[in-house]
């Protein structure tokens, strides 16, 4: 980091017994960024920060994204891109790496309850059409986006 610089971290409790459904820690597949990545710093440190996977990130993030998408209050659209925002790089960076969206790793939320979002995800926003197409089964596709 930079001295002085500030980086928020939230840190939420997962599991199916919490009231937020967010994915079990202790479970949950893990993906291990560099600070030079997240933060763009050249320094001679290049720590790794376990994070949630981004094939079960994206499930999270929909979940939110799906909640104030349609929203017409201005907190909820800046909600909104900012979480479409965050969606579509999430789906670049598994296009880029040949990955999918992993439904079965987020046993909190199942997939039926998932796939509607990602229906309206697709309606909404015509540039994430080829990202969805190729981060998930096809199957999953076809009874989301078809």
């Amino acid at each position: 980091m930079h001295g002085d610089d500030v980086v928020k971290v939230e840190i939420l409790r997962g599991g199916k017994a919490r009231q937020t459904k967010l994915p079990n820690a202790n479970s949950v597949p893990l993906h291990y960024a560099s600070t030079r990545n997240l933060l763009g710093y050249d320094g001679d440190t290049n720590t790794t920060i376990p994070i949630v996977h981004p094939s079960v990130l994206i499930l999270t993030k929909i979940k939110r994204w799906y909640s104030v998408a349609e929203s017409t209050r201005p907190q909820s659209i800046r909600k909104a891109r900012g979480d479409f925002e965050d969606m579509r790089a999430i789906l670049h960076w598994l296009a880029k790496n040949n990955l999918r969206i992993d439904f079965t790793a987020y046993p909190e939320k199942p997939k039926e309850e998932l796939l509607p979002c990602f229906r309206k995800f697709y309606e909404l926003h015509v540039i994430v059409h080829f990202l969805l197409e190729v981060t998930m089964d096809a199957q999953d596709f076809a009874l989301a986006c078809n």
